[in-house]
């Protein structure tokens, strides 16, 4: 027999990740809510049985470790959401996850749960806002063998950043190492466009953002940056494209996500490791701050390191 529970200001907070998020790994619940994996455990597990939780198995690889669960909230427990709505003003019934959304779903999630873990630790940071979806839709004309083609560009996310009274802001994209490099040199020229024809300030009321791109591997890495030197020789700020890969950051060190761990072209055509902010003040003092500074005033390399899996 199943033991009663009463629903806490924690699990209405789980809950409220998962309608953000759309669907968490144990993992990701347990860096974002509780202090300890074994708790966090017990807890989703009561959670599933009495209904306010759906778990599936995630399919894994030979290699990659042990299946994990991810979990989405049921109706019982969007019932506990009065919030739990869409940017339509429909509330959110349910979720439904396919491979490929789950996989790239997965990717934006584990960015930003380490975003979301390391302004934690920073003082004076704080993550202002994240949004998704189709209300980022913005067009944009790029001159491609002198035809006019007009490219649809929905970032995966728009979000931003504040230190102490600046704001950043950034589109990121997520890039599984499907699209072939010809699609991806594209879609940077129209985001350079967008940039430069300030379509994404007048549509969001930004100054001025910059353009992540997190893809598979280094070595898909170094060919999106030969991309951008192609493209230097026609667009005079490739800097506001900024690339990394999903191994320079995990969630066991979600502070790297801070550190030059990011690359980009300076105006010479050479590659230069940058951080998302300028200057990180720390909270904790494991770590230094000189080596936080905006690697366009002080350049400075770094190696990423493979986290474990959720």
């Amino acid at each position: 027999m199943i033991k009663p529970i009463l629903v806490t200001d924690r699990d209405k907070d789980i809950l409220s990740k998962l309608v953000s998020y759309r669907t968490l790994s144990t993992e990701h619940i347990y860096r974002l809510c509780f202090p300890s994996l074994h708790r966090a455990r017990k807890r989703l597990l009561q959670l599933w049985q009495h209904g306010y939780l759906k778990r599936i198995v995630r399919p894994t690889r030979m290699g990659e470790g042990s299946s994990m669960y991810l979990y989405i909230p049921t109706r019982k427990g969007l019932a506990l959401m009065p919030d739990s709505f869409t940017s339509g003003g429909k509330r959110v019934t349910r979720y439904r996850l396919s491979t490929f959304f789950t996989e790239h779903r997965l990717r934006i999630n584990d960015f930003r749960t380490c975003l979301e873990l390391a302004v934690r630790n920073y003082k004076d940071t704080s993550l202002l806002f994240w949004h998704e979806g189709n209300k980022l839709s913005m067009r944009v004309n790029i001159k491609d063998k002198n035809v006019i083609k007009t490219l649809h560009i929905i970032p995966d996310a728009f979000f931003t950043l504040q230190q102490n009274e600046r704001t950043f802001h950034y589109l990121l994209e997520v890039d599984r190492g499907t699209a072939d490099l010809k699609r991806i040199s594209l879609k940077c020229r129209a985001y350079l466009n967008l940039w430069q024809n300030k379509i994404a300030q007048s549509r969001f009321g930004i100054r001025s953002f910059r353009i992540l791109y997190v893809t598979t591997t280094k070595k898909r890495a170094s060919n999106m940056l030969e991309l951008l030197q192609k493209l230097q020789a026609f667009h005079n700020r490739v800097d506001i494209i900024m690339i990394t890969s999903v191994d320079a950051y995990s969630l066991t060190d979600p502070s790297r996500i801070f550190e030059p761990i990011l690359k980009t072209l300076d105006t010479e055509g050479r590659i230069q490791n940058v951080c998302l902010l300028p200057t990180i003040p720390l909270i904790s003092s494991r770590r230094h701050a000189e080596n936080h500074h905006c690697a366009v005033q002080n350049p400075m390399s770094t190696n990423g390191t493979p986290g474990l899996g959720g």
